[in-house]
């Protein structure tokens, strides 16, 4: 999966002290827009077959387009999370089912990502 455009990204950022402490509170929005290429269901048997083979260059690869909607992103890593497919509508079960793995191990990156932003943040 890979991110293609970051848009409409908006919220509010503070830090605040309270009580002789300092917090650091957010609370952000975003659409992003992704690309999600999918090796064929026969280049990916073909592949498992032979996994010394490094090129991939030959292997037919499906491509999907789709928007992650991340909304009430905040201190505490939480976020609601929506994806829509562009494509996708006409894709296989197998496809599907890939799509659905690719979608959350990207969420997974975005949370984690958004662990190293909220570190930095609160160095500040």
């Amino acid at each position: 999966m890979s991110v293609v455009d970051v848009k409409e990204p908006e919220g509010e950022a503070q830090i605040i002290f309270s009580k002789g402490k300092k917090k650091h509170t957010f609370d952000m929005n975003l659409s992003i827009d992704v690309e999600i290429s999918l090796p064929s269901s026969s280049d990916a048997a073909a592949a498992a077959i032979d996994m010394d083979t490094d090129d991939n260059s030959s292997t037919a690869k499906k491509k999907y387009k789709a928007t992650v909607k991340l909304t009430e992103l905040t201190p505490d890593n939480s976020f609601e999370w929506n994806i829509s497919y562009k494509n996708a509508k006409s894709a296989s079960a197998e496809d599907r089912e890939r799509l659905g793995a690719a979608a959350g191990a990207f969420r997974g990156d975005i949370s984690e990502a958004m662990k190293a932003f909220i570190a930095d943040y609160r160095s500040l």
